[in-house]
């Protein structure tokens, strides 16, 4: 019979705890992750045309409105391109603000009247004028209430490429003065009257300046999401040989909650020399169509 006395027990109990002890595995090192830094990549490359990009989205700007009209009665359009674009200045547009800035600038406006009765369907006449003027803006303002002063001054040119009898042209400096009233509820007007110098040879029209080229005046007032009303009023040294025309817009954005993005677009002109080729008629009429830049 085996007998089993305590301390046998107890150190049986202690061999075993020391043979499980060394059947155990040891415990591993801990291992410590290296450290990886991020070597930046280079700039990418600037893509074809973006430079160029760059430089039309920051010299172009509008100048004159753009629109097509048509008169219904005789059937008849008349539409109108023009821009200007920064050739000396500051490469970057002020952030926050609408105003052009300062600068020497070349600006192109071409107006052409289209024959749609005749036959052939033939372009009347066009009208091209290419500026070159110098843009100073941020002028003391507050004078009568005033929120912006900016003056303008250069020479311009006037022709309808035409030869023979049909020529007609004359090249001009002038200088115009703006001033713009901020009102309520986003309401704007604008103020611009421009004095021009016919210089040069007015052989091909010697009495145009009695029509045209001698004082103009530019009214505005205008809601950027409504209406805006603009006049143009031309004075030559004749004063009954003057031309008046209004010009009333409304964007279609607002018509169409955001869809079509151009303006209902009409123009009242009444008065001499609409046009170069019949400087010394007189024109009563309006039309109707679409503007993409007023």
């Amino acid at each position: 019979m085996l007998r089993v006395t305590v301390p046998g027990l107890l150190a049986l109990l202690i061999a075993g705890a020391h043979s499980l002890a060394a059947a155990e595995p040891s415990p591993e090192p801990l291992m410590v992750a290296p450290v990886l830094t991020e070597t930046p990549l280079p700039p990418p490359k600037p893509q074809p045309g973006e430079a160029l990009q760059a430089y039309l989205a920051n010299a172009f700007s509008p100048y004159e409105p753009l629109y097509f009209l048509a008169d219904p009665d005789p059937l008849n359009a008349k539409f109108q391109f023009s821009f200007a674009v920064m050739l000396i200045g500051r490469a970057v547009k002020p952030e926050g603000t609408s105003e052009r800035r300062n600068g020497l600038y070349f600006s192109y406006t071409q107006v052409s009247f289209w024959d749609l009765t005749s036959d052939s369907k033939p372009f009347f006449d066009s009208n091209y004028r290419p500026e070159g003027w110098w843009h100073q803006g941020g002028l003391p303002a507050g004078w009568l209430g005033t929120d912006n002063f900016d003056v303008e001054g250069g020479f311009g040119h006037q022709s309808n490429g035409q030869s023979g009898e049909l020529s007609r042209s004359l090249n001009f400096l002038f200088i115009r003065p703006g001033v713009r009233w901020d009102l309520a509820n986003d309401w704007q007007i604008h103020l611009a009257p421009q004095v021009n110098y016919l210089v040069g040879d007015l052989r091909e029209n010697p009495d145009i300046g009695r029509y045209r080229g001698i004082f103009a005046l530019k009214f505005d007032i205008m809601k950027y999401s409504g209406f805006k009303f603009a006049t143009t009023t031309h004075i030559g040294t004749s004063h009954d040989r003057g031309a008046f025309q209004l010009d009333v817009s409304y964007p279609m954005t607002e018509l169409t909650n955001g869809w079509v993005n151009c303006f209902v677009y009409t123009q009242w002109f009444t008065g001499w020399a609409e046009s170069l080729r019949a400087y010394d008629e007189r024109t009563n009429r309006v039309m109707f169509g679409i503007g993409f830049i007023r």
